[in-house]
């Protein structure tokens, strides 16, 4: 498979429609009040979508599933090849199935990607780019017991709202895609360009 010698991108793969691929679950919109069992549970709905290789733990070779499906997806004559005509047509139908404005659905999405991705940050402090199915599960409890500002085993959209507005306060705070990401993939926006003219 010839990746063009360049790393495939979490711009890529967002235009490509990461969401085809293996879909993170998009859930209803959190209520008033999330259970740390909920949470949890959630977690591991989490997990599973991105252990591609059912593996029990999130790693390169996880990166490599995403990337090969989604090679194939751009790939769209099926010749071994990304043209840049095959790279624009993926973005174009990336950007048209997510819609210029986001729906609830996208927007849950990207919610929970980027949970993901800070989970794995968490997870993974020595950026080994390995994380165990029992650490992001941890990890994810520890977030959720962080925000869980009374203690009394409930967030509330407040406690969210005021966790959220505390990770933005912080250097390399908030959702970011870059570094240690998704799947044990590096998710950096400049690493893959569109191939040039045929």
């Amino acid at each position: 498979m010839n990746l063009l010698t360049l790393g495939l991108s979490a711009a890529a793969l967002t235009a490509a429609g990461l969401a085809h691929a293996q879909p993170v679950p998009a859930q209803p919109a959190p209520p008033r009040e999330v259970p740390r069992e909920q949470a949890k549970a959630g977690a591991e709905k989490l997990f599973a979508a991105m252990d591609l290789n059912h593996d029990g733990k999130l790693d390169a070779t996880d990166r490599e599933v995403r990337l090969g499906r989604m090679f194939d997806r751009i790939d769209a004559d099926h010749d071994g090849k990304i043209t840049q005509a095959e790279f624009l047509a993926a973005h174009r139908d990336g950007a048209e199935h997510h819609g210029e404005t986001p729906g609830p659905a996208g927007m849950m999405r990207a919610r929970a990607l980027g949970m993901g991705a800070e989970i794995l940050r968490e997870a993974d402090p020595q950026r080994s780019g390995t994380v165990s199915h029992d650490a992001f599960i941890s990890t994810a409890l520890a977030l959720f017991d962080r925000t869980d500002a009374n203690h009394d085993g409930k967030v509330t959209p407040e406690e969210r709202r005021a966790a959220m507005a505390g990770r933005m306060g912080r250097p390399g705070g908030g959702h970011r895609m870059g570094g240690h990401a998704m799947g044990g993939m590096d998710m950096h926006d400049d690493d893959m360009m569109p191939p040039s003219g045929e």
